[in-house]
């Protein structure tokens, strides 16, 4: 049984080929998702570590607040380039598999 998903991933050509999806942060089926993509990247390392291999990967979040976030004034956007946008105040996360 296939499962349709909502999740937002690259449609054509993602940003950067470290991109995976976005998803939202207030749908329970999508932070199941993370969860998931979280273990099997646990899993991944080590049978990397078990075979003597030196790389590694790992997940990498990057949050956003969206449209009409109430918590957009927490953040000042204009004094600084690269803002960190706090978990529980995020919309959207953009979901990263980087390899060290």
């Amino acid at each position: 049984m296939t499962v349709e998903r909502k999740m937002i991933t690259s449609a054509g050509r993602p940003r950067t080929s470290n991109y995976i999806a976005t998803i939202n942060m207030k749908d329970p089926e999508d932070l199941k998702w993370l969860e998931y993509f979280r273990k099997n990247t646990k899993i991944v390392n080590k049978y990397y570590r078990n075979n003597q291999e030196e790389k590694q990967i790992r997940v990498s979040l990057k949050h956003r607040l969206g449209k009409n976030n109430p918590n957009r004034s927490k953040y000042n956007f204009r004094r600084q380039s690269n803002v960190w946008i706090k978990e529980a105040d995020a919309t959207y996360t953009d979901v990263y598999l980087h390899q060290r």
